[in-house]
């Protein structure tokens, strides 16, 4: 009679050796001893738990089983094929070992619970799909892989539970696609993944729930990844790593969200070496001074970067590791105690918001551009970056929106303002051989009540914030081709002010708007020079003591008021005056 016909479930008792060719360490068994077909089941109470395949006729099963309170198997010797019926693990105590060949004859699944299982041999995928799944478990990792894993075929890893439930640690090279749906999965191999060959048929999915764990100082190659938005297993993340980890393929992130990317374990860092793409973002951090890298030009990805901090001292890094890494047209939130080390490399971005205890470290040849239209943006952090020579640190801000900084920055590189408003409220203090350089197009302007160093304009130069009148302390004020000065006068003490210690006014033009009617001997002080030396030249049409209408109100400028050496607006008694002016 046929196995087929005859197959049965055989319960391992080892009461007369570890052999499976003995007829006497079996029960159950129809042909006395396991036959092709059969069922292999191995309960918590059995003599000779370390037992050896020597059944040469015996070479496909239709699947394993451990069951009952405690494990501690040690299968071992021939190869066998695996069945529908896969390997359950449903032990609750104890470590079982397979430390055989197996093939895999049928899609099936591998399950564990709360003890663990080691496969030690290696694994054939032999063309089909294998399911990994686990309950939740509170004690040892429920499956640990440590197979070289071959053949064609499919993983997909659905495993509960916060702690991490799978170790793929095999020097693998099988074919075909990895998704990670549940679970914490850690890979303790650079190759765990198989083969690397960058395209998404051989790749490795992690969707929202599931978590993919990089173990310490591993270099994955050409691996495709795609991660969907997503907090990852339990919020932990999606992709996490230890150490220092590169990652060499392609990553897509599918959005429209972000995906979390981080480590438990703090100052880890993650390269990504290939293009990262797709409608998604990054949200990186969960530990302090946690780093990710971007080092491809041709990263395409839309959705932005956020970092995370659980605590105030746990901030992330985003590293640059080439010129413009980070997408052109990028948002980058930085989110407590983080850093963006642009790290001596160019970035152009939409938006930057940061707060107070926040960094942005350009270094030696960075061009740190913001282009952002009609939208407000606010960073509070520290801009850290010095002049040179060749090359040279630059900040640009271009488009019709604004950008505020806040904080007494050490940044004393070259800034430019192409486009738009820079508002200066805290301190940005450029090296005496740079300067704030504003353009005369797109509206460009510096403002704000601040302290910055040298300005040299071609563009609108004002105190205060957009809104309301104010004070810009600088050291040296000029103006050329176009540059022009403008002041808001809203009251006697409320009005628009720059605090120079050297100014030119050659070629400038005076902008001026009275919201309100002074009486007659108010007196406007438009630039308290606080140097030594004498304004050098005078608005375009308005020498010293000319006398202009602003709306109706008669005033007289001067370029030797207040201690002698201050531009002042003074208003009339009379109504007299000479050239209309407003």
């Amino acid at each position: 009679m046929s196995s087929a016909v005859q197959a049965s479930t055989c319960v391992w008792i080892g009461t007369a050796s570890v052999s499976w060719s003995v007829t006497t360490n079996w029960s159950n068994c129809a042909g006395s001893v396991p036959v092709n077909g059969d069922t292999l089941q191995f309960p918590a109470l059995a003599s000779n738990k370390n037992t050896n395949h020597n059944l040469a006729a015996l070479n496909t099963v239709a699947g394993i089983q451990f069951s009952g309170a405690s494990g501690n198997y040690t299968l071992s010797g021939m190869g066998l094929s695996i069945g529908a019926g896969g390997i359950v693990n449903s032990n609750t105590a104890g470590s079982n070992l397979i430390n055989m060949d197996l093939t895999l004859a049928a899609a099936q699944s591998f399950s564990g619970g709360d003890n663990a299982m080691v496969l030690s041999g290696s694994l054939d995928l032999n063309g089909k799909a294998l399911t990994l799944t686990w309950d939740a478990s509170s004690g040892p990792v429920p499956l640990t892989i440590q197979s070289a894993i071959t053949g064609g075929g499919s993983i997909q890893v659905q495993g509960l539970g916060l702690l991490t439930g799978l170790v793929l640690s095999g020097d693998n090279n099988f074919t075909g696609p990895v998704t990670i749906s549940g679970g914490n999965t850690l890979l303790s191999h650079s190759h765990a993944l198989g083969s690397a060959d960058g395209s998404a048929v051989n790749g490795t999915s992690v969707t929202t729930g599931g978590s993919l764990q990089l173990g310490t100082n591993l270099s994955i190659g050409n691996e495709a990844l795609a991660l969907a938005s997503g907090m990852g297993q339990g919020g932990r993340g999606q992709l996490r790593f230890l150490g220092t980890n590169n990652w060499g393929g392609p990553v897509q992130l599918s959005g429209p969200g972000t995906s979390r990317v981080t480590s438990s374990s703090a100052g880890s860092t993650l390269i990504f070496n290939s293009i990262v793409s797709g409608v998604g973002g990054l949200e990186i951090g969960l530990n302090s001074d946690v780093a990710v890298q971007l080092n491809n030009v041709g990263n395409s990805f839309t959705g932005g970067v956020t970092t995370m901090a659980l605590t105030p001292a746990q901030g992330a890094i985003l590293r640059l590791g080439g010129d413009l890494a980070l997408p052109a047209g990028a948002l980058l939130a930085l989110n407590g105690n983080s850093i963006f080390d642009l790290n001596g490399f160019d970035a152009n971005l939409a938006g930057l918001s940061c707060t107070s205890s926040d960094s942005v470290a350009l270094g030696f040849g960075s061009a740190l551009t913001i282009n952002n239209s009609g939208t407000q943006v606010t960073c509070s952090g520290l801009l850290f970056g010095n002049v040179s020579t060749n090359p040279t640190t630059v900040l640009n801000k271009l488009g019709s929106g604004t950008m505020t900084l806040t904080a007494d920055s050490p940044y004393s590189g070259e800034v430019d303002v192409l486009g738009g408003g820079l508002e200066i409220n805290g301190g940005l203090v450029a090296h005496p051989s740079s300067a704030i350089f504003v353009s005369s197009g797109q509206n460009a302007s510096l403002y704000g009540n601040g302290i910055v160093g040298n300005i040299v304009s071609s563009g609108i130069v004002h105190g205060g914030s957009e809104a309301t009148p104010g004070t810009l302390f600088a050291n040296f004020v000029s103006f050329v081709g176009l540059g022009r000065l403008s002041a808001r006068l809203q009251s006697d003490s409320s009005y628009d002010q720059i605090n120079a210690t050297n100014v030119s006014l050659t070629s400038a033009q005076l902008l001026l708007d009275l919201s309100y009617q002074p009486l007659a001997g108010s007196v406007f002080m438009l630039i308290n020079n606080v140097g030594a030396n004498a304004v050098t030249g005078a608005f375009t049409g308005l020498p010293q003591g000319t006398v202009l209408n602003v709306g109706s109100t008669p005033m007289v400028i001067s370029y030797i008021g207040g201690t002698g050496n201050d531009v002042t607006l003074s208003v009339l008694p009379s109504t007299l005056f000479k050239d209309g002016f407003e």
